[in-house]
């Protein structure tokens, strides 16, 4: 601090001085948590893109299951027809040929 005549002047110099440091200071605290709120946003859509996985991985696994009942389904029906055909062609032939009431 001055120790001479222009002490007011020379206190405006430090008040002035100080006055910078808090705005530079806010500046830098403002850069912070803007800094922050990017980083909260990336999280944000990190977390939604992982939602977004655990969705296809479900829609797989129901696309999975839907195959899976779509083949037993499918392969019932063929045992079903196929024990129709037997059963239609020993009724057909019973009397032409009775060898084939084995099956």
């Amino acid at each position: 601090m001055c120790q001479h005549k222009h002490t007011l002047t020379c206190l405006r110099e430090r008040d002035r001085e100080t006055e910078r440091e808090r705005e530079r200071e806010r500046t830098r605290e403002g850069e912070r948590e803007r800094e922050r709120e990017r980083e909260r946003e990336r999280e944000r859509e990190r977390e939604r893109e992982r939602e977004r996985e655990r969705e296809r991985e479900r829609e797989r696994e129901r696309d999975l299951t839907d195959s899976i009942t779509y083949c037993f389904i499918v392969n019932s029906l063929l045992l079903i027809y196929k024990r129709v055909v037997v059963l239609c062609y020993k009724q057909d032939n019973f009397i032409s040929n009775p060898k084939l009431n084995q099956f």
